[in-house]
């Protein structure tokens, strides 16, 4: 942010340029290059497909130059910018259009494309939703979703953000795609961050770990709903009175 690059005319014959080509998303779809550049300006408007097209150009590195912020940039994947899930053209079964608001704006979705978990938070996958069914059971309006955690300049948006009644602040992460290992290598990674920043793992409640809590559960036997929640009991107690929830900017309806 806020760099600026000279270049100085050469009298060589052959100055250190290579003629490069500017495209939309759109027309490069079933193009790859090796090293793409992304120029998103500010308010621009991008659903999550066409960031998703952008992305995945590249078959060796991605720079992205974004105007805002990186909270900004990461709301552009948000499920409520998705467009397939605004179709209601679906040929097989009837739409079912649901009204959700985001911020100061209402949209319109077919509810058989979303994952709706309770308080009309859109989450990423069905097994999310459940997650947030035991946490709206055991801590009621007391989580967030992919609430924006930053320390020493690093953000991380872990899944689930909860409040205890003693003040504990609990991490949850649902690990999906373990067998993927690049998605395993990178959760690992995301997990020995946390612990390295004051987050305790949930298994070892005695040891070191000032800020919160850390727990997580996966679908790699199954969904697992009992077990998540009888875990989640021992981490998080019972059900306690209801008072306002901290809400991630544009999540919530």
């Amino acid at each position: 942010m806020g760099a600026t690059y000279g270049y100085r005319p050469s009298s060589s014959d052959d100055p250190p340029l290579e003629l490069a080509w500017a495209l939309t998303v759109h027309k490069s779809q079933g193009s790859e290059f090796g090293v793409t550049f992304l120029v998103l300006p500010a308010r621009v408007a991008v659903s999550r497909e066409l960031l998703y097209t952008a992305l995945t150009r590249q078959t060796r590195n991605v720079v992205i130059l974004h105007e805002c912020t990186v909270d900004e940039l990461f709301e552009l994947a948000s499920p409520a910018l998705s467009e397939t899930a605004r179709r209601m053209t679906d040929l097989f079964r009837k739409p079912a259009p649901r009204e959700l608001t985001f911020g100061d704006a209402m949209r319109r979705f077919d509810a058989n494309l979303i994952h709706v978990a309770p308080g009309g938070v859109l989450v990423r996958s069905k097994n999310e939703v459940i997650v947030a069914s035991v946490l709206q059971g055991l801590a009621p309006d007391r989580w967030s979703y992919e609430r924006p955690l930053s320390i020493d300049g690093v953000t991380k948006y872990p899944d689930f953000m909860i409040e205890t009644p003693s003040g504990d602040e609990v991490i949850w992460e649902h690990l999906g795609m373990m067998s993927n290992p690049k998605y395993a290598s990178d959760r690992e990674a995301k997990k020995a961050w946390y612990i390295a920043h004051g987050y305790r793992p949930f298994d070892n409640p005695a040891g070191p770990g000032t800020r919160g809590v850390l727990m997580w559960t996966d679908d790699s036997d199954g969904v697992d709903q009992p077990g998540w929640e009888s875990m989640a009991k021992q981490v998080l107690g019972s059900a306690t009175p209801r008072r306002a929830a901290k809400k991630a900017p544009g999540r919530r309806s």
